[in-house]
């Protein structure tokens, strides 16, 4: 828990925070049997905070195991801070027939893959996804297979924002009361005053973790222009 001092005294006071950035991170590993695991990496970014300049950012994969298939090229890492790819997931099968996804390393926002080979099956990656076992045809051995699988991320929803103030400048510090509880905010840390000296010169804040509760008044310092918080319906 963060705790600053400020002198009542003073306008505000200036502290560097950085803004929040949410990712989601997976990787998928590509098992068959007599082989070493063979595995991609996705990184997708939601809007909220973009964590690139670019729209994707990627390395080239390796020969052989499986990969991220856009443009005409493999990649075993992948980087983008778009919504829905519709990305290949290809991969370079051996003598085996049967093959299994397996999904580790979750974190953040799910996404799913199709198996267009199966009925267009539709696997939701997500914290909890099991493995995933398929079969190609006996034609279908040590070749590049790029056509069976297509990866779509699914945003999370997106929390409705009301604008509760405006006109602020970053780093500086107001007051808000707000009668309904605060579930989310985007533009603001908060703080609470926890004690402050005899001479009544110098008060102590503590950062305080969303929720915040309704009808209770707090400090926040502005990280834009506007306070755009999520409320709560309960009154």
């Amino acid at each position: 828990m963060k705790k600053i001092a400020l002198f009542i005294c003073m306008a505000c006071v200036a502290l560097g925070m950085s803004a929040q950035t949410i990712t989601s991170r997976s990787r998928i590993w590509l098992k068959s049997a007599g082989e070493t695991d063979k595995d991609v990496r996705l990184i997708l970014s939601s809007s909220f905070s973009n964590d690139w300049d670019q729209t994707w950012d990627a390395t080239p994969a390796q020969a052989g195991g499986i990969y991220v298939y856009y443009q005409d090229a493999p990649y075993s890492i992948w980087a983008s801070n778009e919504y829905s790819q519709n990305l290949a997931l290809a991969f370079d099968a051996n003598d085996n027939t049967e093959y299994t996804l397996h999904f580790t390393s979750f974190l953040g926002q799910e996404y799913t893959i199709t198996d267009l080979d199966n009925n267009n099956a539709v696997i939701t990656v997500n914290a909890n996804t099991e493995d995933y076992v398929f079969s190609i045809t006996g034609d279908e051995r040590n070749s590049t297979i790029a056509d069976r699988f297509v990866i779509n991320y699914v945003p999370a929803p997106q929390p409705t924002c009301t604008t509760v103030r405006n006109n602020l400048v970053a780093n500086r510090y107001y007051t808000i009361c707000l009668d309904q509880e605060v579930v989310s905010a985007n533009g603001a840390s908060f703080w609470s005053m926890q004690y402050r000296n005899a001479e009544g010169t110098l008060a102590y804040l503590v950062e305080e973790q969303l929720p915040l509760v309704a009808g209770r008044p707090y400090f926040f310092q502005a990280e834009a222009e506007e306070l755009c918080v999520e409320l709560s319906a309960i009154l």
